[in-house]
């Protein structure tokens, strides 16, 4: 009702002058601020980190009102590591100060979600196995882990190809640059960028070593089970 009587009285709402006529004294109600107050308004501080898809695992706090995330600022608490070094504070990108909206997002992960392959090898062992009978009688049969883990290696090498066009279409201020690239001006400082590729170059060494391992081992356990079942025969 005072939102309408103030609307009554719109001509006759200025009551005086200050700062020379650049300011004003009006009547009217300013209860439209409660809404802007109560937005910033908290019951209590925690301390938490953002541990999905973050590497960084900052220390921020959040402002909890009834429960329920209303905003969050980065912790500047965080100890000096030498007196020659700079503060580490404030720590936190805009993705983690954004974050809060993301936990109560309609797209946000609400259950726990499992490889199709390995949901359907869990079923089938329920059936005749208790739960922890039956994730055993899956992670120890040969068969079954070697199935699982060559989906997972699938996905990986997909999501590695994927991931660096990722990197691009979000390279918006949430992401860092490209450490490496063809054009070696948006590469890193040549202090990080030589063993850098000196690491990859190595990572892809030994992982040829152990696939090479790995395929001879397999090769002879089936042999050696061929030739057990033929002398049990």
């Amino acid at each position: 009702m005072s939102r309408i009587l103030d609307q009554l009285h719109f001509l006759k709402r200025k009551q005086g002058e200050f700062a020379d006529g650049h300011g004003e004294t009006r009547k009217e109600s300013r209860d439209w601020e409660d809404g802007y107050r109560a937005r910033w308004q908290y019951d209590k501080i925690v301390r938490s980190t953002h541990g999905v898809n973050c590497t960084g695992s900052c220390s921020w706090k959040i402002y909890v009102k009834n429960g329920l995330i209303t905003w969050e600022t980065q912790q500047t608490d965080y100890p000096r590591t030498r007196p020659d070094l700079p503060n580490h504070e404030p720590r936190g990108c805009p993705r983690g100060a954004s974050y809060s909206w993301y936990i109560y997002s309609a797209n946000r992960v609400k259950y726990p979600k499992v490889r199709k392959a390995l949901l359907q090898l869990w079923r089938e062992a329920r059936k005749s196995l208790a739960p922890v009978d039956a994730w055993q009688s899956i992670v120890e049969d040969p068969d079954k882990a070697a199935d699982l883990t060559s989906i997972l290696a699938l996905v990986g090498s997909l999501f590695a190809v994927l991931s660096r066009y990722a990197v691009n279409f979000w390279n918006q201020g949430l992401h860092q640059g490209a450490s490496l690239s063809i054009d070696r001006a948006e590469n890193v400082s040549d202090i990080y960028w030589q063993p850098l590729v000196l690491t990859i170059i190595g990572f892809f060494a030994l992982f040829l070593t152990l696939l090479l391992i790995g395929t001879r081992t397999e090769i002879r356990t089936r042999r050696l089970r061929a030739i057990q079942m033929q002398e049990s025969v």
